[in-house]
């Protein structure tokens, strides 16, 4: 194997300047001599033919263009009109360049067949003519547009991108050459007169007879086999290199020639995607293009996300076996397919052959999917099914068969030199292939004979699947089904039958998870099931079923323990309905949850502890889903796992999250997420640095993160929202994607789209109606919204309801005291100094009708301490008309013997120790509330010495008394009012001591996690 050191960029279908490529198979080279033109304007259409007179033309090899300094290295300078070269008619100035400039090369061709291969460099757009005819386009205006001279290129490579090569369609080629002269005409068009460069080169050659393939055997971490047949024989070379940028690219070539290709590619690295190329050692290229290339299995062990296609019984060369290629085509997308299973019956016969010969391959299998980029791509690993033996008792016997010669399968997995059967891991997944019809050496005519070579080679073979800590799925597939009812009944059929008694129970000793077969045309899918043997009337859910925590606690959903002591349940799939016909309709066996009678294949999606299974339709839709998820089994060891199902769906990436509970974090794959109790967490995927205790705490949520759920049910509808934090049975029930709110109290914020930010809501059923509000407060027993969309509002108070944004409202028909006990009135102050009022009322709204003197009135205190009406135009004192305002009782303002001031009707006087009575209530922007001393504040909560209550005792106190300790009752609330300085203080006393209940909490789980580690570590050695 020979490295060479190239320009990476020109790497891409794998031609280069610098290898030795006789004339014959290069056509065109990179550095060959064109001449070109960036003079004298347009140069209409007759350069493009091959009698134009290009003598004066300027030349050089190629690559040709122009760039600052020179950056890109081209090998031919182009004039510009800038410093350092000089032309006869060049553009007017260095930064108003030609639109377009010509390129032409001419050469002579003895013999124009074969398939010509092009490719090229361009910067910004291109057209290529080929003796007279437009062959291609880029970066300009599709057909039918006409480009001329000033037509500018509708794109603008980056700098990789002028420099990687791009290959023309071979299909536009074909025709195109002729024997004797040949010319190939060349424009390129800037995308503006500004542009800083230009760049064209290019190279054609002529590939050989390629008959079959390139197509990928046998994938290891390090290792790739590639095949491909030609129709005449030549010494082959397989051309590879990597996309990281500077990359080498190396020659892996064949020491003799031969029609029959294979080579394998050996010190490759792990997960590494490596583009290729085929051809021969002396420079030809077969095939080269951009779906030519594989991505390396990962290191044994390592969980990636793998992508595998099954097919059974697809070689038919019919319209359904097109129809099905065509909707995976269709449902796959661009997605890399990392291993293609045959499941046997993989050629049926054709007129004038029999079954699984070599041109029944060709014909149905190469010829159909060679096209396609899986056979380039996607190492494919077969099984023989009885169409590929023949379908006859000799070859059942010698294994004489073309199958052995198209491919090439592991002799391995445990110590095994048969092609026959095999097995290999491919990241934590090991793959089983079993031989199902061809009778093994020394057995006569037996099949898995319990003491063959096949069955005692498997057995050893799971054994050591089963011991090994870094496998997490086993998969085994072979051709017969041991259970069906479709195209063949397994109830009637002895090899069926056999693989039932034989095979069956030792696939249960053992860690299967998963079993495909074809054989029989139809789609069947069981449940995780173990132990039938028997016919299918003997099938009986209750006994050969997983239990119903395994087998779809939710739909198409099941579970399996990694660390359990025995199989907890195998899945049987018959997938053989890639080509082959059905009979129009089927029965059900009993052990399938499922049956089709249709075109299709199977996908499978293994990531981390999940499988995930479709069956595709000819359409490309999904016609059954399903998915098998391992519990038990932790993805990063800085996560803790504790539960059936918990933490399931943790990425290798995931880390330090604590899933505690029956499906706690089910979905999670995200990090930092601590998630306890029954269903805590389930929905989320994304979301991080959340916090989820209680039963179904954050069931729904999804991508929403930095939230903190306590409780019972507590945002069990939040879904995205951010930064919230719900304390209580049911808190925030109803937001679903709002953020930064709190919610403290059993049902405060549940409600219907009570879904807004920065909301604060603190008692039972507080803020259950704030829907679509903002920025509110709700403190006290159903204190609550009057109306949707407010914000700024406030109620305090027992079933306070507030109605207008930018409002504050204190109870709810309740007495509000300032300075007092024992309000007796709605507003209730007292002050214990003469003329020391605690109430000043400033900026009053004045009176309606509007007039001078309402205008112009406002309220005061006299000399005396009396609260009076006054003008600016009496003097400080009102009008005589309007003395009975303030002096005469049953008005509205009422001055009392005692200096109190009553403002309402047929109130007499205001309750002993208040100076203000108002009957109606006060409207006002701000209220202030003394506090005389540090004590009467709750710092104290703090304090060293501060003994916080358990909480057994609290929620004994909340049975028993319906509150909080400390807290007054909605009773007392009634009866005495609430006192605003002394609510504050125990309210913010509260929150205090809730803060030191978290803090416990954390510690707590931090210890509870700790010892789950030490649990884990001690438990570790004898997990499986």
């Amino acid at each position: 194997m020979k490295k060479l050191l190239l320009f990476p960029l020109l790497l891409v279908i794998g031609w280069s300047k610098g290898i030795a490529q006789p004339t014959s198979q290069t056509v065109v080279a990179v550095g060959a001599n064109w001449k070109f033109l960036n003079e004298n304007g347009d140069q209409g259409t007759a350069w493009r033919n091959e009698t134009f007179n290009d003598a004066s033309w300027s030349s050089g090899p190629s690559p040709l263009g122009y760039s600052p300094n020179n950056e890109d290295a081209a090998s031919t300078t182009i004039c510009n009109g800038c410093t350092g070269c000089s032309c006869s008619n060049c553009a007017p100035d260095c930064n108003t360049k030609r639109i377009t400039t010509y390129f032409r090369h001419q050469f002579t061709l003895s013999d124009p067949s074969g398939t010509f291969l092009m490719r090229y460099q361009r910067d910004d757009g291109i057209v290529i003519y080929v003796n007279g005819v437009e062959v291609h386009r880029e970066n300009l205006p599709a057909p039918p547009a006409t480009i001329t001279y000033s037509t500018t290129a509708t794109a603008i490579p980056s700098n990789a991108e002028e420099l990687a090569w791009v290959s023309v369609p071979q299909a536009a080629l074909n025709g195109r050459f002729k024997a004797g002269n040949n010319l190939i005409a060349v424009e390129i068009h800037q995308a503006g007169s500004g542009s800083s460069d230009i760049r064209f080169s290019m190279e054609v050659a002529r590939s050989g007879p390629l008959v079959r393939g390139p197509y990928l055997q046998m994938g290891t971490p390090t290792d790739m086999t590639l095949r491909w047949r030609t129709s005449t024989a030549s010494t082959g070379r397989i051309r590879y290199w990597t996309s990281e940028p500077g990359s080498l690219t190396s020659n892996a070539d064949e020491s003799a020639a031969t029609t029959e290709h294979e080579k394998r590619l050996t010190g490759l690295s792990p997960s590494t995607r490596y583009n290729y190329s085929i051809g021969t050692t002396d420079g030809g290229v077969l095939q080269a293009s951009a779906d030519n290339y594989f991505i390396t299995p990962p290191q044994p062990g390592t969980a990636r996300k793998t992508r595998i296609w099954s097919l059974g019984d697809f070689g038919t060369g019919n319209a359904r076996q097109v129809n099905v290629k065509n909707g995976f085509k269709t449902f796959a997308g661009t997605d890399y397919i990392d291993m293609w299973l045959w499941l046997g019956d993989n050629a049926y016969s054709i007129t004038g052959t029999k079954d699984g010969q070599d041109s029944v391959y060709q014909l149905n299998v190469f010829n159909i999917y060679g096209p396609d980029r899986f056979m380039k791509q996607t190492p494919f690993y077969a099984t023989p099914g009885n169409h590929d033996y023949y379908s006859t008792e000799a070859r059942r016997v010698d294994h004489d068969i073309d199958y052995f010669d198209i491919v090439s399968n592991f002799r391995g997995g445990s110590a095994n030199d048969k092609e026959e059967y095999y097995s290999f891991n491919h990241g934590n997944i090991h793959i089983v292939s079993l031989d199902s019809y061809g009778y093994e050496s020394g057995q006569g005519t037996a099949i898995f004979s319990p003491n063959g070579p096949q069955m005692t080679w498997l057995k050893t073979d799971l054994a050591a699947a089963k011991s090994n800590p870094s496998i997490a799925w086993v998969i085994v597939f072979f051709h017969h089904p041991p259970y069906t009812k479709g195209t063949h009944d397994s109830d009637t059929e002895a090899d069926l039958i056999n693989i039932r008694q034989q095979v069956v129970p030792i696939l249960d000793q053992y860690n299967v998870d998963l079993v495909l077969a074809g054989h029989s045309h139809v789609y069947e899918r069981t449940k995780l099931m173990k132990g039938h043997t028997g016919l299918s009337n003997t099938f009986n859910p209750s006994v050969h079923n997983a239990p119903p925590a395994n087998n779809e606690p939710t739909p198409n959903m099941y579970y399996k323990s990694r660390t359990a002591s025995t199989n907890e349940g195998i899945m049987y799939i018959v997938n053989g309905t890639g080509g082959a016909a059905g009979k129009g309709s089927i029965p059900q066996h009993p052990a399938m949850d499922i049956s089709l009678d249709e075109g299709g294949s199977l996908y499978l999606e293994i990531d981390g502890n999940q499988l995930t299974g479709k069956f595709i339709a000819i359409d490309g839709t999904t016609k059954d889903q399903f998915a098998i998820v391992k519990t038990g089994a932790v993805a990063n060891s800085t996560n803790t796992l504790l539960g059936e199902a918990a933490g399931s769906a943790l990425a290798t990436s995931s880390q330090q999250n604590t899933m505690v509970g029956f499906q706690a974090g089910l979905n999670t794959t995200s990090s930092a997420n601590l998630m306890l109790g029954y269903r805590a967490g389930l929905s989320n995927t994304s979301g991080q640095f959340n916090s989820f205790i209680g039963v179904q705490a954050g069931l729904n949520n999804t991508t929403g993160s930095s939230n903190y759920f306590f409780g019972t049910n507590s945002g069990l509808a939040n879904i995205t929202g951010t930064g919230n934090y719900f304390l209580g049975d049911n808190a925030g029930g109803g937001n679903t994607g709002g953020s930064f709110n709190i919610y403290i109290g059993a049902n405060s914020g549940n409600g219907a789209n009570v879904n807004g930010d920065n909301n604060l809501a603190v008692g039972f059923e507080a803020g259950r109606a704030n829907v679509a509000g903002i920025n509110n407060t709700f403190i006290g027993f159903r204190a609550d919204a009057g109306a949707n969309g407010l914000s700024n509002a406030t109620a305090i108070g027992n079933n306070a309801k507030v109605n207008v944004s930018n409002a504050v409202v204190l109870g709810n028909g309740a007495n509000v005291g300032i300075g007092n006990s024992a309000p007796t009135a709605r507003l209730h102050v007292t002050t214990g100094v003469a003329n020391q009022s605690g109430v000043r009322l400033e900026n009053l709204t004045s009176a309606s009708p509007a007039s001078a003197l309402n205008q112009t009135k406002f309220l005061t205190v006299d000399g005396s301490g009396n609260l009076i009406l006054a003008s600016t135009t009496s003097g400080g004192r009102i009008a005589a008309e309007a003395e009975s305002l303030w002096q005469r009782k049953g008005r509205y303002l009422t001055s009392q013997a005692d200096n109190a001031v009553i403002i309402g009707s047929n109130v007499s006087r205001t309750p002993a120790g208040y100076r203000l009575y108002v009957q109606e209530g006060i409207l006002t922007e701000k209220v202030k509330v003394a506090v005389k001393n540090t004590a009467e504040w709750s710092d104290h909560v703090f304090a060293p010495t501060y003994k916080l209550v358990p909480l057994a005792e609290v929620e004994q106190h909340i049975q028993r008394h319906g509150h909080l300790p400390g807290v007054p009752s909605a009773k007392q609330m009634v009866e005495q009012g609430n006192d605003l300085h002394r609510t504050d203080a125990k309210l913010l006393e509260k929150i205090e001591e809730l803060t030191l209940y978290v803090i416990e909490l954390s510690r707590k789980n931090q210890e509870l996690e700790r010892k789950v580690e030490q649990l884990q570590q001690a438990k570790a050695p004898t997990q499986h």
